[in-house]
């Protein structure tokens, strides 16, 4: 549990880089409740190298239409302003889910690399940097982060 409720900012990062093209990749689940069916997930989730965000409580896809290069590094940032939750790709704002009002409770729980209910498909790829924040983060901090994160990972 990261202690977040339904009203705070916050501010999620990471990096990922994918070896292969797989279905339902999950490499990123946050506030994810089994009974309630809540929080949202970050996953590669067509054959063809497709990407998305959506809510897990309402099933509703925030970001669908990002195509993943293979072995090339991807910078992912959630926001979450008290109220809506904002989506970046490489520094750069995709899209928002408003109203994203959910709390997470102690029963919740994040996952980095894997699903809760199937721990035989790990995530194909690599994931670093993975940072949270208890505030929401700027624009300008994203895109400033978004390029100190791949001059790090371009000069491993």
């Amino acid at each position: 549990n990261l202690g977040f409720s339904a009203n705070d900012e916050y501010t999620v990062s990471i990096m990922a880089q994918f070896d292969s093209y797989t279905l339902d990749q999950v490499f990123l689940i946050l506030g994810y409740d089994y009974g309630n069916e809540e929080g949202w997930v970050l996953e590669a989730n067509q054959p063809a190298g497709g990407f998305r965000v959506y809510n897990k409580g309402s099933g509703s896809i925030i970001i669908n239409d990002i195509f993943v290069q293979l072995g090339q590094w991807f910078h992912f940032v959630i926001t979450h302003d008290g109220t809506d939750l904002h989506v970046y790709v490489n520094g750069q704002y995709r899209e928002t889910e408003s109203a994203f009002n959910y709390g997470y409770a102690s029963g919740t729980s994040y996952r980095l690399g894997i699903e809760n209910f199937d721990p035989h498909n790990p995530f194909a790829g690599s994931l670093t940097s993975f940072k949270v924040w208890n505030s929401e983060l700027t624009p300008l901090q994203i895109q400033d982060l978004y390029n100190n994160e791949l001059k790090r990972v371009n000069n491993k």
